[in-house]
């Protein structure tokens, strides 16, 4: 095992499950492009069979991999006891720039749900909370999507925008919006223009305080009369990575909402969960 984190880096959480190596090493990639680097963290789940030595052994070979493939990122290990949820929120909280898991494991091994540890980590996550996919993906082929709600912490806008300025690439701020009173499949009533107009316009406003920042990122609206989760996947689906931010308590407990499940669940590209300002 090596030290805790050096100076400014991601915490990528690893576990057995082929997706892990995949977010390891997006991560790396991630902390190299942006001069960071990576602590790898893995959780002894209470009532598993997981064992200490089988994990250094997993984060080594892991951590190998990693210094391999992006020999300019230090690379360190740790390993925590507890539920995986708390290990990595803490970690997290301890000043990661991003925090970054695979899309499954952590819940197959503790008996839990399928994408129940990743949903409390995407509602818990002091910071950016990055959900990598299976299948490797280019990092930096694509846009970035944005999904814009009526009432967006600027937090996510600025995630996605700096994001966007770091790989030279696009921002799709995508709005989903039904009629009141009823539901649409994507095709545009009669008399849609001037709400749709008007969801546009609303878009901008909420992005304009954040583009100044970053006069060479060019953000295009996307407006569509449909569900949010159907909107942002169809528009995900060639992107770099899809942005979304964390809100929603229930009974005064973090928790993400159904638009957000579902993007951790079904989205085929990497989706960042980014926290509120403040």
């Amino acid at each position: 095992m090596t030290a805790g984190p050096a100076g400014r880096y991601i915490v990528a959480g690893v576990d057995h499950s082929p997706g892990a190596r995949c977010a390891a090493e997006w991560a790396a990639y991630e902390a190299a492009s942006r001069r960071l680097s990576v602590h790898l963290l893995h959780a002894l789940e209470p009532g598993t069979d997981d064992r200490g030595r089988a994990a250094e052994e997993l984060l080594d070979d892991v951590a190998r991999q990693l210094r391999r493939h992006h020999p300019a990122v230090t690379v360190t290990t740790g390993i925590v006891p507890g539920p995986a949820t708390s290990a990595l929120v803490f970690a997290a909280g301890g000043g990661a720039e991003l925090l970054v898991t695979g899309c499954r494991g952590y819940a197959a091994a503790s008996g839990m749900p399928p994408g129940s540890v990743t949903c409390a980590l995407a509602a818990r996550s002091p910071r950016p909370f990055v959900v990598v996919r299976d299948q490797p993906t280019d990092p930096d082929r694509g846009d970035i999507v944005l999904g814009v709600g009526p009432r967006q912490d600027p937090a996510a806008v600025r995630f996605a925008l700096r994001r966007a300025a770091r790989q030279d690439s696009r921002v799709f701020a995508v709005r989903a919006w039904q009629p009141a009173g009823r539901s649409c499949d994507g095709s545009r009533p009669r008399g849609s223009e001037a709400v749709d107009r008007a969801q546009g316009e609303d878009v901008m406003r909420l992005l304009d305080p954040e583009r100044g920042h970053y006069p060479g990122v060019r953000a295009i609206v996307e407006t569509a009369c449909d569900s949010p989760a159907p909107a942002l996947l169809l528009a995900a689906k060639d992107a770099q990575m899809l942005v979304l931010g964390a809100h929603g308590r229930s009974g005064g407990a973090p928790r993400v909402g159904s638009t957000v499940y579902e993007m951790l669940v079904h989205c085929p590209v990497p989706v960042a969960i980014v926290p509120p300002a403040g």
